[in-house]
């Protein structure tokens, strides 16, 4: 006679595992990539935003940080900058060609990074893109559709390749009664 059981079996491999591996060092790690750009011309360049967030309880130490420039980028003359937003957050000061950087963020801190990209003049692809990547976090790309005109090319920057944030000042200024 066969027995079987309703009861659910209590499955130790995992806590095993937990208590045999090494806790992660890389904490909960959130990437967030933008060039607030859609399209882009031959020539310019535009800068992008990596912002990456400890979101969990505990330090995320030794976090590879790195971006991946398809063939329409001129790597060469790309270079990026580190603001570590607080004290705590360890990241590299700068440097030339795609990021590659190491950062040690504390619970709840959050380190950026500007990437100035240039587009080769003569590309041969349509798009330019960037992917970056970090430790512990999903990696993220970011596409532009390589233009010489679009339509809107007729009023300034309309064809939506205006450099980054844009004009603040102006966007942040209330609107005239009836303008």
């Amino acid at each position: 006679m066969t027995r079987t059981s309703t009861k659910p079996r209590r499955v130790l491999l995992p806590a095993l595992l937990a208590s045999l591996l090494p806790a992660t060092a890389f904490g909960e790690v959130v990437l967030t990539l933008d060039d607030n750009h859609e399209y882009a011309r031959y020539g310019q360049t535009l800068h992008a935003v990596v912002t990456l967030t400890n979101t969990g309880g505990t330090a995320a130490t030794g976090i590879a940080v790195a971006a991946a420039l398809s063939p329409a980028w001129d790597a060469g003359g790309a270079d990026w900058v580190c603001f570590p937003g607080t004290s705590d957050v360890v990241c590299g000061a700068g440097g030339t060609g795609a990021l590659a950087d190491t950062v040690t963020l504390p619970p709840g801190a959050r380190a950026t990074w500007l990437l100035d990209l240039p587009v080769r003049g003569d590309a041969q692809e349509t798009t330019a893109t960037v992917t970056v990547s970090a430790t512990g976090a999903t990696p993220l790309a970011d596409t532009n559709t390589l233009v010489l005109f679009k339509d809107g090319c007729d009023v300034a920057y309309g064809d939506g390749t205006q450099e980054w944030p844009g004009d603040v000042d102006e966007a942040l200024a209330p609107s005239e009664p009836g303008s």
